[in-house]
């Protein structure tokens, strides 16, 4: 390729900005079909930041929620705690009776009462997700087909194919919007063969998004959402107060705690079902891989076949012995598919990555938030902060990311093996504890927290040490950031060494 034709097709390259992909997402991904408008959106770029490899097959609702979680993902949470505060600030400068705020009354009658900062973090938090990237200056520039590649021009079009090639290698990283479909189609694998072929980019260079991942966890973000919802409107709106006096000899706490645990079952339920999924999907991709051809990659218009083969015979034609398609499928099988693995939520073989667990439970950081901001003595309003906070960021983060996938790992196997009523067995018995550790955990923790903390609910007043907790604290702040890191949970090492500390606080 000579200079003069290299420099002309730098020029040649289009990116789509930042906003205009966020502000046109359903107008982009709602049909595969294209338009002349399409184009418009991109200009004349001399890189791409992030160039867009996704499979049109893949169900056009989930893309757009993943897209939206991979651009807007720590905008979200920041706008989301930027509201809080703001609210939190205001309610502090008001007289507590002035302010929206509900009430609790526990088991033993004893009255809580806290704000509802809490709504406005949700508020923020979808804000940011949705539209968030629209109202700051552009960040990046993005490759999107649709976009970049005339869809009704068709000299522009074949002009654009015949240098996709070319400006995967140019541009600085690929995220792949995975699902089932994308390693069937010849152009994803082809995309992704290139950028990792190039000689610039590593698996570093990819990030491997699973259209699963943000539906895990806006799964569990509506669970607490709704447990706390239900609260509000069971003992806010005072149905607790008409049910005790209508059946004093009924405890109607207890009634809901049978619908906060439903809320829990039937999430957790949708969850499981998700998570087992999504190991039989990627049990597939690695079979995919394994056995990659060329011929048999499927393609939406066969008339790009001959134009993607030539590029083949051009980059591999040389690699070893066989003729360049087999090349390039031996190139798959191995070198790519090591790549994905390495990109699969780096060191880490969770099925969701524990840091995109955390915004998952934000509804409990910010009740938490609330908590602080009643009018009940500041002891124990800072208690009640620390606990929810630490729930939210420590133990359901850990929970989740240990119980429901290692059930939806044996149901997976079972269906592999054959073995259907065993598979839903298995979902079933992840969802059943997955659902009732949430509550009951919280009541266990609860015990640990407020145990001996003057003016804590008698409820809560048993005999076990609270310092318990803090030693429980410090162990699952381990175990978070050894997960964070290595990708690891727990080893017998660790194990021991958190024996031997209760073992020597027991003895005290």
């Amino acid at each position: 390729m000579s200079k003069s034709f290299r420099m002309q097709l730098k020029n040649k390259i289009r990116g789509v900005p930042e906003k205009n992909l966020v502000r046109n997402l359903y107008k982009l991904f709602k049909q595969a079909q294209g338009e002349a408008s399409d184009y418009e959106l991109s200009r004349d770029v001399q890189d791409i930041d992030v160039f867009i490899s996704h499979s049109w097959r893949a169900p056009w609702r989930f893309k757009i929620l993943s897209i939206q979680w991979y651009l807007n993902q720590g905008l979200a949470v920041a706008v989301s705690f930027a509201l809080v505060s703001a609210g939190a600030i205001g309610t502090l400068l008001s007289p507590w009776e002035s302010v929206p705020h509900w009430h609790f009354t526990a088991i033993d009658g004893d009255r809580w009462e806290y704000g509802l900062t809490m709504y406005l973090g949700v508020i923020g938090f979808f804000a940011g997700l949705v539209a968030g990237s629209t109202y700051i200056p552009d960040r990046r520039c993005f490759f999107l087909d649709k976009c970049c590649i005339h869809q009704t021009d068709v000299v522009k079009q074949h002009e654009g194919i015949a240098g996709l090639g070319q400006l995967v290698l140019r541009s600085k990283r690929l995220v792949v919007f995975w699902d089932q479909s994308y390693f069937t189609r010849l152009w994803c694998v082809y995309e992704l063969a290139m950028f990792l072929g190039s000689g610039n980019h590593t698996g570093t260079d990819v990030d491997f998004a699973p259209l699963f991942v943000p539906r895990a966890v806006m799964t569990i973000f509506f669970q607490g959402l709704l447990s706390y919802l239900a609260l509000d409107i069971f003992s806010g709106l005072g149905i607790d107060a008409a049910l005790r006096s209508r059946l004093p000899d009924h405890d109607p706490e207890a009634a809901f705690l049978v619908f906060y645990i439903l809320i829990h079952l039937l999430t957790t339920g949708a969850l499981m079902q998700q998570l087992v999924q999504f190991q039989l999907d990627r049990a597939e991709m690695w079979r995919q891989l394994e056995r990659f051809s060329v011929e048999n990659a499927l393609l939406t218009d066969e008339a790009d076949r001959p134009r993607i083969y030539a590029d083949i015979e051009k980059k591999w034609a040389g690699v070893s012995d066989g003729d360049a398609l087999r090349n390039f499928e031996a190139y798959v099988r191995s070198d790519v598919a090591k790549g994905v693995r390495a990109a699969v939520f780096g060191a880490s073989g969770s099925s969701v990555p524990y840091s995109s667990l955390v915004p998952a439970f934000l509804p409990h950081v910010w009740r938490g938030i609330d908590t602080a901001l009643g009018p009940e003595p500041p002891a124990r309003r800072l208690h009640g902060l620390l606990f929810l906070t630490t729930l939210a960021c420590l133990v359901y983060p850990l929970v989740f990311s240990i119980v429901p996938m290692r059930f939806a790992h044996w149901a997976a196997a079972a269906q592999r093996r054959g073995r259907p009523g065993m598979r839903r067995l298995l979902t079933l018995a992840g969802a059943t504890t997955t659902g009732m550790l949430v509550p009951i955990g919280a009541v266990v923790w609860a015990m640990l927290f407020f145990a001996g903390i003057p003016g804590a609910s008698k409820a809560y007043n048993v005999s076990a040490p609270g310092s318990a907790f803090l030693v429980l604290t410090v162990f699952f702040a381990a175990l978070a950031v050894r997960r964070l890191y290595t990708g690891r949970t727990m080893d017998r090492a660790m194990l021991r060494r958190f024996g031997s500390v209760l073992s020597e606080f027991k003895s005290d």
